[in-house]
């Protein structure tokens, strides 16, 4: 998601995979490319590795993004629990020959903590952090990276543009990206990679999504916000709330459930009021590896505990209130009073599409079995979901990173092959 916002360098792993040793600098100003992926989350990894899969040619792809260190999960979402289990992000990491890693080798293997889980448990986000920093790494080394943050997407007349690379589409036009640079210093080993312009034939985003929020509630507008960022972090969350706090909490679903959880358990304080639309929902096992409820029911070690705890609203934990609301302010109106007394908030209801400026282009009208946004414009990750059914045919936004890689195994061959036309 990084590729908008941002302006930092590569990590020390993934920029010594492009220049090991050595500060770098090189111009990029006016490049030419097949190819764009903006994003280095999981979703923009696994785009680039299924883009050399089908055979585009490594130097016809650039990947841009200011951190190279997998997104907002690799910065943010660390120490927050998966509900996707161990084995499928086994199966994410072997996905792609282009990640070249080996999970029967040794080194993975002693360096990551991931291989010597249960393959049915969850875990934190931070064991699939670490193996996707080597796998970001062996991709900078095959296709382009740019450091930088995107700025606007427009559409250029290749006639004003030098067609270097000589590439092969009908299209009259192409994409013109325009980025700004991260900045570095003479003395860090990290490369500086000035891209102020990118033109590119097909672009993918995987930009990623940023938490939703609302307006301080009417009945207590001092209220202080504690941002989910935070809130999903044990570490931070101890250190913003105090024993004496009244929390009011947003929303019902795994993010919502697990701060709940954190806030009694571990802060331990006074009052935790959650205020909710849906009820709880659990994703059901019926074998096979598939899931009712895949995509949107409590799973994990957090599904457990709200088993435990929340299916009774007469015997909730000490210090838990919960109220259901249908309203579209958020449930502030039914629970006025309740808010008057809260000292902090918590919005956990659910993301949306990080802000991107194309032109002409209304990145919502997007579509969800293709991943097409317009001619040579397509979308991916939890910015862009499929729209797929699950083990009971209800349709649900395919959010994970398997799905991601089952996704871009099906419609990236695609791609390529209309783009070729």
């Amino acid at each position: 998601m990084g590729a908008i916002h941002s302006r930092a360098r590569l990590t020390t792993r993934a920029a010594a995979a492009i220049n090991p040793g050595k500060t770098a600098t090189v111009s990029a100003t006016q490049q030419e490319f097949q190819w764009v992926v903006i994003g280095a989350g999981p979703a923009g990894i696994a785009a680039i590795g299924k883009l050399l899969d089908a055979g585009i040619s490594e130097k016809q792809i650039a990947w841009i993004d200011p951190h190279f260190d997998v997104g907002l999960l690799g910065r943010k979402w660390r120490s927050v629990s998966s509900n996707t289990t161990v084995q499928l992000f086994v199966d994410f990491l072997t996905a792609s020959p282009a990640f070249k890693y080996n999970v029967s080798s040794s080194d993975s293997n002693s360096k990551h903590v991931l291989h010597s889980l249960s393959p049915t448990d969850t875990c934190k986000l931070s064991f699939i952090a670490d193996p996707l920093l080597d796998v970001t790494a062996a991709l900078c080394a095959q296709v382009v990276p740019l450091t930088s943050y995107v700025v606007r997407i427009t559409k250029t007349n290749k006639a004003t543009t030098d067609n270097s690379n000589n590439i092969n589409n009908s299209r009259e036009w192409q994409w013109q990206i325009l980025t700004e640079s991260t900045s570095t210093t003479p003395t860090t080993l990290m490369p500086v990679i000035n891209a102020s312009a990118v033109f590119a034939e097909n672009i993918v985003l995987a930009t990623g999504s940023v938490a939703k929020t609302l307006h301080p509630p009417k009945a207590n507008p001092a209220l202080s916000l504690i941002p989910l960022e935070d809130a999903l972090q044990i570490d931070r969350l101890t250190q913003i709330c105090v024993p004496s706090d009244s929390v009011a909490v947003f929303g019902s679903s795994h993010s919502a459930i697990m701060i709940i959880r954190d806030l009694l358990e571990t802060v331990c304080v006074h009052e935790v009021i959650n205020i909710y639309r849906a009820d709880l929902s659990f994703a059901e096992n019926v074998g096979h590896g598939k899931f009712i409820n895949d995509s949107t029911g409590l799973k994990g070690n957090t599904a457990t505990w709200a088993r435990e705890n929340l299916l009774d609203d007469r015997r909730l934990p000490q210090g838990l209130m919960r109220i259901k609301t249908s309203g579209d302010k958020g449930g502030e109106d039914a629970a006025t009073d309740v808010l008057k007394r809260c000292t902090k908030v918590i919005y956990a209801i659910g993301f949306e599409r990080e802000r991107l400026d194309v032109e002409g282009v209304d990145l919502s009208q997007y579509d969800a079995k293709t991943g097409v946004i317009v001619p040579g414009l397509f979308g991916v990750g939890i910015a862009f979901p499929e729209l797929g059914e699950d083990a009971a045919g209800n349709l649900e936004l395919q959010v994970g990173l398997w799905k991601f890689m089952k996704y871009l195994n099906r419609i990236v061959p695609e791609w390529v092959e209309n783009s070729r036309k």
